[in-house]
């Protein structure tokens, strides 16, 4: 490619196969234990349902597969990471050959490669890696659609576009906005109206409803509880100075996730395109209406409430695609867009340099665990499991029937992970609130464990008192201290509860 930059590979597929590789090879190495999400997510796939509490169930069937695969180990879980994040940027290069070029297919499959966002996707294994595969096979599956004059290839396309929107749904569902958006796109365009009444069309929305109805059956079986969850993420800042620090707090998280200076071209293309949309043609159109007006969108609801900064994921492979291809066709000419390009790529380089290294970083005793230390939340379950383990091994080795019962998600689900032979975790939450998970749902001990006892894992400062009444005695058996660095440590306390009385 030209530019001052040489890309050592001629061939981008042989490259990403490396880089596909280099992350199966870097999960082995990096002392970078689950996340808790991670583990939550591994325990729903030893409850294979239609759906779960706060999400669809791609992640818990894919976790099914990979693990049975590879066993319940960290390369297991996160398998499909690897293989859908670096798969996604081949589904980005394709989708921006077809409607593009050679060109802009290659600096859009590059930049959106060397972005910390893209190394999180293919290395921690939650919803958004699936979602963003199928949510960039869906845009390629549209193109083809709208593109051909083929009546029946516009059918098998429609057909297609239902598949890849269904499976995106079935992954998260920030994938209904997509589903929203086809729409959209088609009756914007003069040409393209036609077809929201065609056969095509009409499968489409049928295939993707299909699909829809497995998670709102499981919804409609459990009250709802995925519309309640959600609805608790939507929330209003009580004052114009907290609208400001969750606006700064968005734009910076965005700005790191795709590096600041790409991240400001994204944004600046993003403002060309509000200011000349009615110029644009339709390929320009259709990346902004599927990738700039979301991002814009969610730029208006930081000034809100606050943002996850992965809930905007999905948009930015369309987002980075638009931008690339507005470079070259508006913005530079000549050296400048190679010199700008090269400023990117270098720049990017090093914040996925950072990235990769963080891990072994803040490893360093004196940051390690501490505030600053981005890696801390995969830091000290495998030892904390090892702990419990000494208490909980011997227990269940005398006393039959034995349970395990902890008050925190993410205790329960990296104890179920880490400790031998991965046992069933009860959750026990003295609040009357809203379910809040899906352990909540599972419910506790059956009838079967009246009588039985049971090691109970807690927070150091816990108030075990609305525990008591369920168990004939609660006797505390020690404290145990978990290190993630020289000055960080998460304390736990170790119960035994006597003689269960029933849930």
């Amino acid at each position: 490619m030209k530019g001052s930059l040489k890309f050592p590979f001629n061939n981008i597929w042989f490259f990403l196969f490396l880089v596909f590789i280099f992350r199966l090879a870097y999960i082995h190495l990096a002392p970078l234990q689950l996340v808790p999400d991670e583990a939550y997510y591994w325990d729903w796939s030893r409850h294979l349902d239609i759906g779960y509490y706060s999400k669809p169930p791609m992640v818990a069937w894919l976790n099914y597969i990979s693990t049975h695969i590879f066993g319940i180990n960290e390369l297991g879980v996160r398998f499909f990471a690897v293989l859908l994040g670096t798969g996604s940027v081949g589904l980005v290069y394709i989708l921006a050959k077809i409607i593009f070029n050679e060109q802009v297919a290659f600096w859009s499959a590059i930049l959106s490669l060397l972005t910390p966002a893209n190394c999180a996707l293919s290395l921690i294994m939650t919803i958004d890696p699936p979602l963003i595969f199928f949510g960039v096979l869906s845009l390629i599956f549209l193109w083809k659609t709208v593109s051909t004059t083929d009546e029946r290839n516009r059918v098998l396309y429609f057909i297609f576009l239902g598949l890849a929107m269904g499976l995106g749904i079935l992954s998260k569902q920030m994938m209904l906005v997509y589903f929203c958006l086809v729409p959209v796109f088609l009756l914007q365009d003069r040409e393209l109206r036609s077809l929201i009444l065609s056969k095509g069309f009409f499968l489409f929305v049928i295939i993707s409803i299909l699909f829809l109805s497995l998670p709102m059956y499981w919804n409609f079986r459990h009250g709802w509880v995925t519309f309640q969850e959600t609805a608790h993420h939507i929330s209003s800042n009580p004052s114009i100075l907290k609208g400001i620090r969750t606006f700064l707090e968005y734009i910076g998280s965005q700005l790191f996730l795709m590096t600041p200076v790409f991240g400001t071209i994204i944004y600046l293309g993003l403002k060309m395109g509000i200011l000349r949309f009615k110029q644009m043609d339709r390929p320009f159109r259709f990346f902004f209406i599927f990738g700039g007006i979301p991002l814009i969108l969610f730029l208006i609801a930081s000034l809100k409430q606050r943002i996850n900064p992965n809930w905007p994921a999905i948009f930015y492979p369309p987002a980075i695609i638009f931008s690339i291809a507005w470079l070259f066709k508006y913005s530079l000419h000549g050296k400048k867009i190679y010199k700008w390009l090269d400023i990117c790529v270098l720049t990017a380089y090093l914040f996925v340099c950072l990235t990769y290294m963080s891990p072994f970083i803040f490893s360093i005793g004196y940051i390690s665990g501490t505030k600053i230390d981005p890696t801390k939340r995969a830091k000290g379950w495998k030892e904390l499991a090892a702990l419990v383990d000494k208490v909980y091994g011997p227990m269940k080795k005398r006393e039959k029937g034995l349970f395990l019962l902890s008050e925190r998600r993410d205790t329960i689900s990296e104890l179920a992970f880490y400790l031998p032979e991965h046992p069933f975790i009860y959750k026990w939450d003295c609040s009357k609130h809203r379910i809040k998970d899906q352990y909540e749902i599972w419910g506790g001990p059956g009838t079967d464990a009246i009588g039985k006892n049971s090691l109970i894992v807690l927070k150091t400062k816990t108030n075990i008192g609305p525990l008591r009444p369920y168990f004939k005695d609660i006797v505390k058996l020690r404290d145990i201290k978990v290190s993630l660095g020289r000055y960080a440590f998460r304390h736990y306390s170790l119960y035994k509860g006597e003689g269960f009385r029933g849930w």
